[in-house]
């Protein structure tokens, strides 16, 4: 499992009752992500996904963004995260050498 806070060099926060683990498909491996909370949980079309907005990126590092989805009536924002690049190559294959063993 990784955990999103050290990615994103935050603070260690204690695991609590709202601590969950998301598991995402990384080329065709499985990842557990270590998470503070989920709110909600989501089918979202690909025709609803657009791209970040040039504003967006300027106040953001949008560096691991992927899309965003609008949700007009709620008036509120999702901002999807691109997996793939919060890895370097090589913790990628190390990934790999683990599902292997």
């Amino acid at each position: 499992m990784i955990d999103l806070r050290s990615r994103f060099e935050l603070e260690p926060k204690a695991r609590d009752e709202f601590t969950r683990v998301i598991i995402v498909n990384l080329l065709n491996m499985k990842v557990g992500f270590v998470v503070d909370w989920v709110d909600e949980v989501l089918r979202i079309r690909d025709e609803h996904i657009e791209s970040v907005p040039p504003v967006l990126g300027a106040a953001v590092n949008s560096e691991f963004i992927d899309g965003v989805v609008n949700f007009e009536e709620k008036e509120k924002m999702i901002l999807l995260l691109d997996v793939e690049e919060l890895f370097s190559r090589a913790e990628i294959k190390k990934l790999e050498n683990l599902q292997d063993a």
